[in-house]
């Protein structure tokens, strides 16, 4: 039990799922530098993606309600690319190397410029 008291492996799994987002943002880009770091893990490496595009169209969702008028036609072209990216993905079988999408700081940052002052 002295090995799961730690307050350290719950920040470890946190990073991990970070990498594990982004790596799913853009698989063809940076599912090299992923391995290289020692931290890519062969049963989790095929979920990534569909881990990517359940996170996107989940944030697109949750600022919906926030976003200025001036850029709703925009986020709502965003939020429906983001929901059909997820619907694909759920329903295609968990590879290892599956498209590419805009990378994570893309999203956030898009997303952030929507948002009302």
């Amino acid at each position: 039990m002295e090995d799961f008291s730690s307050d350290h492996p719950v920040v470890q799994q946190r990073i991990f799922n970070f990498l594990s987002a982004v790596v799913g943002s853009d698989p063809k880009s940076w599912k090299t530098r992923w391995s290289q770091t020692g931290t890519s893990r062969k049963t989790r490496a095929p979920l990534c993606r569909k881990e990517w595009t359940q996170l996107n169209y989940g944030w697109w969702k949750v600022l919906e309600p926030h976003i200025a008028d001036t850029y709703k036609e925009e986020a709502d072209a965003a939020r429906a690319q983001a929901r059909k990216d997820l619907d694909e993905e759920t329903r295609r079988p968990a590879r290892q190397d599956q498209g590419a999408a805009p990378a994570a700081g893309l999203w956030m940052s898009a997303a952030a410029s929507y948002l009302e002052p």
